[in-house]
């Protein structure tokens, strides 16, 4: 099946070289309206303003020694901690900017820690995860 709406294109493409990635999981951020399989019920689904791609990042943070007794090298490091982190990418084509939806959900999901990424590319959607975004937080 041939895509043609040029939105639809990108995410798909975005989600495609997400996925290369073995330490990110990305899904397809659902949120509408549709209609029962009888086409009688109007039935919503997601939140106003979920951007289109939902991402979970895990990476290593390597953390320093601490100096003990018998001292330690500079460059000596423990094992890295491992953590996870949400990215949620809203994907825009041409001149499209933010609903107010999205720009509260934006806000919302930064108050609670998550880094959220306005995509016009699929370069743009992969900076935040190669430490290339000016997003505050990222680990490099």
């Amino acid at each position: 099946m041939k895509v043609r709406n040029p939105h639809t294109k990108l995410v798909n493409a975005i989600l495609v070289e997400l996925s290369k990635r073995p330490n990110i999981v990305a899904m397809k951020g659902q949120s509408g309206v549709g209609f029962s399989i009888s086409g009688h019920r109007v039935m919503r689904f997601g939140r106003p303003g979920f951007p289109d791609i939902l991402a979970f990042w895990r990476f290593d943070i390597p953390t320093p020694r601490v100096k003990g007794a018998g001292g330690f090298q500079p460059h000596e490091y423990l094992h890295p901690v491992t953590v996870g982190q949400a990215v949620l990418i809203e994907v825009k084509t041409g001149q499209g900017r933010q609903s107010k939806e999205q720009k509260d959900f934006q806000a919302a999901v930064a108050r609670g820690g998550a880094l959220y990424v306005i995509a016009r590319s699929v370069e743009d959607a992969l900076a935040v995860f190669d430490g290339q975004s000016p997003a505050d937080g990222i680990p490099a």
